[in-house]
């Protein structure tokens, strides 16, 4: 009995460990350069093939700041539409929403062009000093 549990509960966890979805990601700038730590978060949305539901507001799911070369993982997730956020203080904000699988992964490309209303960009004095 103890051997069929312990073949179930193998089975159940590797089960869950082929179901899970990756999102694999890169934040670049207006020219297409990698954007080094980015903050980037990443949020599920409920209700998205239910059409007789009213859609839900999106929900936190990870955070993540991107490495160097501007790229980002997130794992383990399940099956569904997830919006991914980007903001870097010299590089603004952008989003992209992705379609996760079951099995396997996606790309996701984040562009930072709109301006971030949280960090604005510094100005120097006017033409009249002010």
């Amino acid at each position: 009995m103890r051997k069929t549990m312990l073949t179930l509960l193998g089975l159940a966890l590797l089960a869950t460990a082929t179901i899970a979805g990756t999102i694999q990601g890169i934040v670049v700038n207006t020219d297409q350069e990698p954007v080094a730590n980015a903050q980037v978060i990443l949020q599920w949305v409920p209700n998205v093939d239910n059409p007789g539901r009213r859609p839900a507001p999106p929900r936190f799911v990870a955070r993540a700041i991107t490495g160097e070369d501007g790229r980002f993982t997130f794992d383990g997730l399940r099956e569904g539409r997830y919006v991914i956020q980007a903001r870097a203080r010299e590089a603004g904000c952008g989003r992209t929403v992705v379609d996760v699988p079951a099995r396997g992964s996606v790309r996701a490309h984040v562009v930072l062009n709109i301006p971030d209303r949280d960090n604005p960009p510094r100005r120097g004095p006017g033409p009249r000093g002010i």
